[in-house]
C-alpha cells in the first residue's frame, strides 16, 4: 500500500563540529530503540504542500544545530557507549500511497508504523524520517528517533526547528545544548539530601539490601 520511490541521507548544510559526544549513564542504561510518531496532514489545496525540496533544504539547515542527531553511535573508553559527530546524516524516505486519508486508521498500530516509519537499518541511526504523499493529496509523516540520543521533549524541538526553518521563520529559533556534564555521576557517589520515599519504604518493613 506504500511505495518508496526514494532512500536517502540527509546531512548538515554547513560545516558541524567533529566531536565524540559524552553519553551520560541514564544514556548507557537505555535499550537501542526508537520512539515513533506519525503525524498526519490534510492538503487544503496549498500550493507546494509538503515539497520535497523545502523540506531536504530545512532539515539540512536543521542538522546544523542538532548535528548529534546526523552522527552515529559507537563504544569509547571503557565500553561507554557514545555518539560520534561525524555529520552522516540522517536517514529522509519519500514514498507515495494510493490510500486516501479517510481510508487509514490512525490509531497507533505494527501496521501504521510499518506503512510509514522507516525500518532501521543493521547500523543504529539517530533519526529516521518517511514523507508519503496520499491519493487524497494529503501528507503523512513519520518518524522515528533513537531513544538514547533524544527523548520526547528534545524531539519535538527538533521537529518544530525543522518546521520554522522551512517556513522561513528564523525569528524564533533557539539552538539546542548538548551539554551533558550536569548528568555526569559523582566519584565517589555520595548522598547529599534525604531520600524520604526510601525512608517510607523502611518504615513499612521492607528491607532495602
Amino acid at each position: 500500500m506504500v511505495e518508496v520511490m526514494e532512500s536517502t541521507f540527509v546531512v548538515p548544510s554547513d560545516e558541524t563540529p567533529r566531536e565524540k559526544l559524552w553519553l551520560s549513564n541514564l544514556d548507557q542504561a537505555a535499550q537501542v530503540s526508537y520512539t515513533c510518531i506519525v503525524y498526519h496532514y490534510r492538503n487544503n489545496e496549498a500550493q507546494d504542500f509538503f515539497s520535497i525540496e523545502v523540506l531536504k533544504a530545512a532539515l539540512a539547515k536543521t542538522l546544523v544545530l542538532f548535528y548529534p542527531l546526523a552522527g552515529r553511535f559507537f563504544i569509547g573508553e571503557g565500553g561507554r557507549r557514545a555518539v560520534d559527530c561525524n555529520a552522516e546524516g540522517v536517514l529522509f524516505v519519500v514514498a507515495r500511497s494510493e490510500l486516501s486519508s479517510d481510508d487509514i486508521n490512525f490509531q497507533p498500530s505494527p501496521e501504521l508504523r510499518s506503512m510509514f516509519v522507516p525500518s532501521p537499518p543493521s547500523t543504529p541511526l539517530m533519526s529516521m524520517l518517511q514523507v508519503t504523499y496520499l491519493k487524497c493529496g494529503g501528507v503523512v509523516l513519520g518518524t522515528a528517533n533513537n531513544h538514547i540520543s533524544i527523548d520526547g521533549r528534545s524531539a519535538f524541538h527538533y521537529f518544530q526547528t525543522w518546521a520554522r526553518i522551512a517556513r522561513g521563520d528564523l525569528n524564533n529559533i533557539i539552538a539546542p545544548s548538548f551539554d551533558n556534564t550536569p548528568l555526569l555521576a559523582r566519584s565517589p557517589p555520595s548522598i547529599t539530601f534525604d531520600h524520604y520515599e526510601l525512608s517510607n519504604i523502611v518504615t513499612m518493613g521492607i528491607k532495602i539490601d
